[in-house]
């Protein structure tokens, strides 16, 4: 028996990103949520164009403004979108013709970064998201960045979709460098709350390495220079943390 299910996207001056998001799951679900954070784009109104429920809310860190949006969902069951994912035609279809499942089941969706217009498939940008699931079983931590869900049932049932989301993250260098500085504060302060510690090394040696895991390790090289720059990009976010990380101490 089909399913239905509740897409739940938080947003905040996203109206750049939103309209090819919304039009890519049009007629998936009838009930699209987006929950705003204080936009002073033309967010709302894209929003409410493409025929989006739209509530307005302040932020409240990563995972509790997802759950909350989750909280005003029509249906248990959540697609959780970010304003900058694309559901492909592939997945579309797959999502198209679920069958209900038990309400432990987790849905995992494959997501390719996608940079200057390349679809990126190898360096490490290949990655497996929990994306569909039931709310009455799983809810995201509170984690200021990089939250992660949580699930009643140790172990739940996993399954993994046909098809793909384009993750359109960056629109530009300068917006990479700046998104990228947003998610190394935010994660050093984590580490400086939790009581991580630093070595004068870290910065460069950590931003080294892990251009050299995404670039060559992964075979970041595969996907030409637009592997390459995702590649600096990472580096450039890992040389932030401990920089950022190192200053909090001093």
């Amino acid at each position: 028996m089909h399913f239905t299910f509740s897409i739940v996207i938080i947003a905040q001056n996203e109206a750049s990103n939103l309209a090819r998001t919304l039009q890519a799951i049009n007629g998936l679900s009838d009930d699209v949520l987006i929950l705003e954070n204080g936009s002073i784009d033309d967010t709302v109104e894209v929003a409410s164009n493409a025929g989006c429920r739209v509530i307005s809310s302040e932020w409240l860190g990563y995972g509790d403004t997802k759950n909350y949006g989750n909280s005003l969902a029509k249906y248990n069951w959540i697609l959780s979108l970010d304003a900058d994912e694309v559901v492909d035609q592939t997945l579309f279809k797959s999502l198209q013709l679920l069958s209900k499942p038990d309400a432990n089941t987790i849905f995992i969706l494959q997501r390719l970064m996608v940079w200057d217009g390349k679809i990126l498939k190898f360096g490490g940008s290949v990655e497996k998201k929990i994306r569909l699931f039931n709310r009455n079983t799983a809810k995201w931590n509170s984690s200021q960045v990089h939250e992660q869900l949580e699930f009643a049932k140790e172990t739940p049932e996993k399954i993994i979709l046909n098809g793909n989301l384009l993750h359109y993250s960056y629109t530009n260098w300068q917006d990479a460098i700046a998104r990228n500085e947003k998610y190394a504060k935010a994660d050093a302060l984590k580490k400086f709350s939790n009581g991580k510690k630093y070595t004068f090394w870290m910065p460069i040696v950590r931003g080294c390495l892990e251009f050299i895991i995404v670039y060559f390790i992964k075979g970041g090289f595969l996907d030409g220079n637009a592997g390459k720059q995702f590649a600096k990009i990472r580096q450039f976010y890992k040389v932030r943390k401990y920089q950022l990380l190192q200053a909090m101490y001093q």
